[in-house]
Order: structure tokens, then C-alpha cells, then sequence
């Protein structure tokens, strides 16, 4: 059975260094895919260059209700 983290933020500064470590165990555990969901457009670029590092991630471009103009 194939498996996919739906939402996520492996984006975070506090992880970047751990990411060779991270992605070999996230294969280990059989994770098929990931959606990487980033919240501000600060952390955008870092989301599209895990994507093209990691082919099993799936970047998205969000932004958090807070950070929102109402």
C-alpha cells in the first residue's frame, strides 16, 4: 500500500537541515508522496525548491487566515 502526507510543512527553517535525513525516512516508512503546504508567501520559494529536490513532494501555495486583509 502506497502512502501520501496530505498536509505538512516541511518548509520550516528548523527542519531544512534534517532534510536528507527526514526524506530517507519518510521512504523508509513507505511515504509514496507529500503535499508540502506553505502558509506565507515568505516561505513560497522554499516550498517550490523542496519540489524540485524531492519528486514525491507536491508544493502548495496557501496563506494562513491571519495573514489574510479582511
Amino acid at each position: 500500500m502506497k502512502l501520501y502526507d496530505a498536509h505538512n510543512h516541511l518548509q520550516d527553517e528548523w527542519l531544512l537541515p534534517h532534510m536528507d535525513r527526514i526524506a530517507a525516512d519518510l521512504t523508509k516508512a513507505g511515504i509514496a508522496g507529500a503535499v508540502v503546504n506553505g502558509t506565507k508567501t515568505d516561505d513560497w520559494s522554499t516550498v517550490s525548491t523542496l519540489g524540485a529536490r524531492f519528486p514525491w513532494i507536491v508544493p502548495s501555495y496557501g496563506l494562513r487566515v491571519d495573514q489574510l486583509d479582511t
